[in-house]
C-alpha cells in the first residue's frame, strides 16, 4: 500500500470537502488510507503531494475518489434472518400501531442506501405485508433512501441490477419485482416497487439537518443504518446514532450493522429486540 501520511490525508480530505460540501474527516482514518491508495494505485501514482492537485482539477477523480470511500457492496435481502424478522414482525408491529393511532402512513429511512439494494428490499416486504392486511389497501408506504455517492443514487434510480445481486432473494420474488432486460443484462424493479423508493443525497454525518430534506416531517417508524458506522470514528459515530434517534418515532426500530453497536448516550432509549441481528425499539 502507497504510505500517506496524515498531512496529506487531512489536504486531500479539504479539497473534497471544498468541492463536493462532503467532511470526510470523522471517518476512520484507515479506511481513508486505503482507499486513497487504491484510488492511487488505479492511476498509477505514487506521490499523494502529486495526487492533491490532480484532484483538485479533475471533478472526476474527486467523485471518484468519494465513491471509493464510501463503497459498501451490498446486495437483495443481505443478511436474510434480518429481512425475514422485519416482515414477520417489524413491520406487522408497525401497521397495528398506525392502526391505533388512525395513521394511514409508513414512514422508513434507509441510511446509506448505495445502489438501493437494502431500499428495494424494504419497499419489497412492505408490499408483501401490506398485500396480506386489507385494511391498508389505502395506505401510503414512503421510503426514502440517502447516501452521498451521486454516482450510486443514479444506479439506485435506475433500479437495475445483475443476477449476482440476487442470491439471498428467495424464489418468485424476483419474477414478481423485477423485469428482466433485454438490452441491457440484469433486471429492472417494477416501476411500483420504484415509486415507493425516494432516492436523494444526504450526507448523515452533516449537522446542517436531522433527516433527509425530502422527508417533510423527519420521523421515522424504522430506521436502517447497517454498516455504514463502522466506517465513522467512535466520535462520530455517536453524533450520528443521536441525530438519527431524534428521527425515530416512539415505538419505532432501529437496525444497524451486526458488527456495529449503540452509543451509551442513546442506549437507554431503546429496547434490545434481536442482540445478535442488532434490532431495537425506541422506548415509548
Amino acid at each position: 500500500m502507497i504510505t500517506i501520511s496524515d498531512f496529506d490525508i487531512k489536504a486531500l480530505l479539504e479539497v473534497l470537502r471544498k468541492i463536493r460540501g462532503i467532511d470526510f474527516s470523522g471517518y476512520r482514518q484507515e479506511v481513508i488510507k486505503q482507499r486513497i491508495s487504491a484510488r492511487m494505485t488505479v492511476l498509477r501514482m505514487k506521490d499523494p503531494r502529486a495526487y492533491l492537485p490532480f484532484i483538485k482539477d479533475n471533478r472526476h477523480e474527486c467523485d471518484a475518489l468519494i465513491s471509493a470511500i464510501t463503497i459498501n457492496a451490498s446486495w437483495f435481502f443481505r443478511d436474510p434472518l434480518v429481512f425475514e424478522i422485519i416482515e414477520q414482525t417489524l413491520l406487522p408491529g408497525i401497521i397495528i400501531r398506525k392502526q391505533r393511532r388512525n395513521s394511514r402512513e409508513i414512514r422508513i429511512w434507509s441510511v446509506g442506501c448505495a445502489a438501493g439494494e437494502e431500499a428495494f428490499s424494504t419497499a419489497i416486504l412492505v408490499h408483501r405485508v401490506m398485500e396480506r392486511w386489507p385494511a391498508t389497501i389505502d395506505w401510503k408506504p414512503y421510503i426514502f433512501a440517502t447516501d452521498i455517492d451521486t454516482d450510486a443514487l443514479e444506479k439506485a434510480k435506475a433500479g437495475v441490477y445483475p443476477r449476482e445481486s440476487f442470491e439471498s432473494t428467495k424464489l418468485g420474488i424476483l419474477d414478481r419485482y423485477f423485469i428482466a432486460r433485454e438490452n441491457v443484462p440484469g433486471y429492472e424493479a417494477r416501476s411500483f416497487i420504484k415509486d415507493m423508493v425516494s432516492f436523494s443525497i444526504d450526507d448523515c454525518t452533516s449537522s446542517k439537518h436531522i433527516a433527509p430534506a425530502n422527508s417533510v416531517f423527519g420521523t421515522f417508524d424504522m430506521v436502517l443504518c447497517r454498516n455504514v458506522l463502522v466506517y465513522f470514528s467512535p466520535e462520530l459515530q455517536k453524533i450520528v446514532l443521536n441525530k438519527i434517534n431524534k428521527t425515530i418515532t416512539p415505538g419505532g426500530y432501529l437496525i444497524i450493522g451486526d458488527s456495529e453497536y449503540l452509543a451509551e448516550e442513546i442506549e437507554g432509549e431503546f429496547l434490545t429486540l434481536d442482540s445478535r441481528n442488532k434490532i431495537f425499539q425506541k422506548t415509548f
